[in-house]
């Protein structure tokens, strides 16, 4: 709460002292840099005296080390004073936004705390794809095969580990000549119709995973903009603000707006589905790949992520 009134009342302060701050700080990093360069290029300490070494405090003592320090400062600085020049009235705006943004959630208290639904809500489709994964994998029946531990001795040479054994039952002295024989877990059974599906079980599992997290994700965004929106179109505050806007706004999302939640969810699915196989083709194929080639799952991977 006490942040908040700080934000409230010296956002434009505290950003732009942020803002100086930064810059003074960028400038007094090119001095020392600078400075440093100079005075071990007065030593002549270069980085072909030093060689390769694993000691990188060494690195430290070079003048090719603080020139490179230098430029990258010099960049930085220069990229922020561009910054500010052609996007103050941007930044005007941001902190304008930032005192009305504070401004609501000092009557929507609750908003603070919806991100924890969200992530407990999202905690509950890991765990369930989590649980559903598991079960999967381990849906078919146990196979234990009788194994010699120790197949050096004489009397273990017959055990080859295709006899079938069940551990509640299993006895040692029936292998007297191998003391070492144990009923060991194998593998699970893979036949029968259900087990040979297992993979594309496993894959629907993953997409169902993939659209409970974006419509979980969706459901909070659309809550939080709801709250926002009773805030901002009520024309007395707070006397037009409902008592409970964040509870009101989840009712209302649920109640209008959850079909094009999950709609939306559903095409973001798809695109983080053609994501995934692209990944997993150049995963596949990036040591046979020609350069044409990489050039172009590049582009696609990146216009995917732009459009997700």
């Amino acid at each position: 709460l006490l942040f908040l009134l700080l934000l409230r009342f010296t956002a434009p302060i505290m950003i732009w002292v942020l803002i100086v701050g930064l810059l003074g700080a960028g400038a007094y990093g090119i001095y020392h840099c600078y400075w440093e360069y100079a005075n071990y290029k007065q030593q002549n300490a270069s980085i072909s005296t030093v060689g390769l070494t694993t000691n990188l405090q060494v690195y430290l003592q070079v003048q090719e080390t603080w020139l490179a320090f230098l430029i990258i400062i010099s960049v930085a600085e220069v990229i922020i004073l561009l910054t500010l020049i052609f996007l103050r009235t941007r930044i005007l705006i941001a902190i304008a936004l930032i005192q009305e943004s504070s401004k609501a959630i000092g009557y929507m208290m609750s908003a603070l705390f919806y991100p924890l639904i969200t992530f407990v809500l999202l905690l509950v489709c890991v765990t369930y794809w989590g649980a559903t994964a598991l079960y999967l994998a381990t849906s078919g029946a146990p196979i234990y095969k009788v194994v010699a531990l120790n197949s050096t001795l004489s009397g273990c040479k017959a055990i080859n580990g295709t006899a079938d054994c069940d551990p509640q039952n299993f006895n040692s002295s029936s292998y007297a000549d191998c003391p070492s024989a144990s009923c060991i877990f194998i593998k699970y059974n893979n036949q029968g119709l259900f087990q040979r599906n297992i993979f594309n079980l496993q894959i629907y599992n993953a997409i169902a995973f993939l659209w409970c997290a974006n419509f979980v994700i969706a459901l909070g965004q659309c809550t939080l903009a709801g709250a926002f929106a009773s805030y901002y179109w009520a024309f007395s505050k707070p006397g037009d603000i409902p008592m409970f806007p964040v509870c009101a706004s989840f009712m209302r999302s649920i109640r209008f707006h959850v079909g094009s939640l999950a709609f939306g969810a559903l095409i973001l699915t798809v695109v983080q589905i053609v994501r995934i196989i692209l990944e997993y083709i150049d995963h596949k194929t990036r040591s046979a790949q020609n350069p044409c080639a990489r050039f172009l799952i590049c582009c696609l991977k990146c216009c995917f992520w732009c459009l997700e």
